[in-house]
């Protein structure tokens, strides 16, 4: 099953977030309370916006916006390619 595990702090807390099947555990227990900016659509590169509760976009959201401080990040799995075309600047 398609995973990802990261390490970090947030707010002066150790955190370990794990997103397994379309839920988030932190600390080994599922927990709601981080859902909502877990899953908010933020883009990639300025124009990508990967659906809200894709592995890509939970990704997304833990490498660049959740933790204050990432000490590790690991994926089970294939992220999705973002979609481009040759020849064209985006």
């Amino acid at each position: 099953m398609e995973s990802l595990k990261a390490k970090g702090v947030k707010h002066g807390e150790a955190l370990e977030v794990e997103y397994i099947g379309g839920k988030v555990f932190v600390n080994g227990d599922i927990d709601i309370s981080y859902d909502v900016e877990l899953f908010k659509k933020r883009p990639i590169a300025g124009t990508f916006y990967p659906g809200a509760e894709t592995m890509l976009n939970v990704y997304n959201n833990l490498r660049n916006h959740f933790f204050d401080r990432q000490v590790k990040i690991e994926v089970e799995g294939e992220l999705e390619e973002m979609p481009y075309e040759d020849d064209v600047i985006y």
